[in-house]
């Protein structure tokens, strides 16, 4: 399951995520392989990754509801994302949907100080990101970890109309760090002490 491959159930989706979270010598882009995340960090990543895309962890993910712009592990739909996802694959030589492309993507924008779209996305947010998922502190936690992703990368309406309607933001977030638990569940046994 390397190289873009295609794979078919959630199981094999997620073990695939897992993977490439956890092994960074499974990561076929070069600058991503220096990074190390802590366990709290891929624990929810991969929380957040269920919460955008559901329990199939699927690249081909189509958002439901209103808008049904939303696409992928993460169910991007600001052109930023997109044109950033296909600007990554481009110089990854990837195509299509796959989870290497989500995941590449999304890290090379968190842990790649170098990489371009950082200041279209919020340098300052994405570095504080970096931090957190490669820093292993006492301080830091799944819950704590997930809210600030949802806060700093995802930022969902939710996020954006957190002055008027707080309540439907921390029910959002409530929901993620929830979607972290079922991950802990099923990965616990594979990662070492995850904190909440």
């Amino acid at each position: 399951l390397q190289n873009g491959a295609e794979v078919n159930t959630a199981k094999e989706n997620a073990n695939f995520i897992y993977q490439y979270l956890t092994d960074p010598s499974s990561r076929t882009d070069k600058s991503l392989q220096q990074y190390n995340l802590t366990n709290d960090a891929i624990y929810s990543i991969m929380g957040s990754i269920r919460s955008e895309a559901g329990p199939s962890f699927s690249p081909s993910s189509r958002e439901e509801g209103d808008s049904q712009k939303g696409y992928g592990l993460f169910q991007l739909t600001t052109k930023r994302h997109t044109d950033g996802l296909e600007a990554y694959k481009a110089s990854q030589g990837l195509t299509g949907d796959s989870i290497e492309a989500d995941l590449g993507y999304f890290l090379t924008t968190v842990l790649n100080p170098t990489q371009a779209h950082r200041t279209h996305i919020g340098g300052t947010n994405l570095s504080t990101l970096k931090s957190l998922f490669t820093t292993q502190r006492e301080d830091i936690n799944t819950d704590m970890l997930t809210r600030e992703l949802t806060n700093r990368w995802f930022k969902p309406q939710t996020y954006v109309d957190r002055e008027t309607n707080p309540e439907a933001h921390e029910e959002n977030q409530i929901r993620r760090i929830d979607n972290v638990g079922v991950v802990i569940k099923e990965f616990g046994d594979r990662i070492f002490n995850p904190r909440r």
